[in-house]
């Protein structure tokens, strides 16, 4: 039987994290999102992940937009060390995204630590680096239009030009074109 936790965008729009778990497919985390609104460093020092990321099988994105993607360094802090699976225009974006966002978290940060050092406070150590923005960056998993390549043993993913296709452990995922420009659409279906 397959269960879904919702971690994240429950009874709000932004910081989207699905958990979907199954004997087929293992544990994927559907997007992987930050939080928008209020203080960065706030907002990231309070982000806590509710399962162990090292158990982890996969993450699923369905576009860049960091209220999806915005937490995968922190994961990749946390110890998550498996694929990233996403299309080719998101694998673009992603990089860009993720970099811009800790730009400005480590400036927040560092503005942060100097008013907490005038105070006489504990200075705040940061929740991800940069090098954590670049292994999540070199993690993500895409093919070329038509291109079939093996992912272990039993998975497969291939690319067409309406449609994406991964198949994860004898599950199905598709990645459809979305609303949004380079944004898709994610379908699972347990086999």
């Amino acid at each position: 039987m397959a269960r879904i936790t919702f971690y994240g965008a429950a009874q709000q729009v932004t910081g989207s994290c699905y958990l979907l778990e199954s004997a087929a497919l293992g544990k994927v985390l559907l997007e992987c999102g930050m939080q928008q609104g209020g203080d960065a460093v706030e907002r990231i020092g309070d982000a806590a992940f509710a399962f162990a990321a090292g158990d982890i099988n996969a993450v699923i994105l369905s576009h860049g937009h960091l209220d999806h993607s915005g937490m995968l360094p922190k994961l990749v802090r946390a110890g998550y060390a498996g694929p990233i699976y996403c299309t080719a225009a998101t694998r673009g974006l992603l990089r860009i995204l993720l970099e811009d966002a800790f730009g400005l978290y480590e400036r927040d940060l560092e503005h942060e630590n100097r008013r907490r050092q005038r105070s006489g406070r504990k200075l705040l150590l940061p929740e991800y680096t940069i090098a954590d923005v670049k292994k999540s960056a070199a993690s993500v998993r895409t093919s070329a239009i038509r291109y079939k390549n093996s992912i272990g043993a039993t998975c497969r993913t291939a690319f067409s030009g309406r449609r994406s296709y991964s198949r994860i452990c004898n599950c199905g995922i598709n990645f459809y074109r979305g609303w949004l420009t380079k944004a898709s659409r994610v379908l699972w279906r347990s086999r």
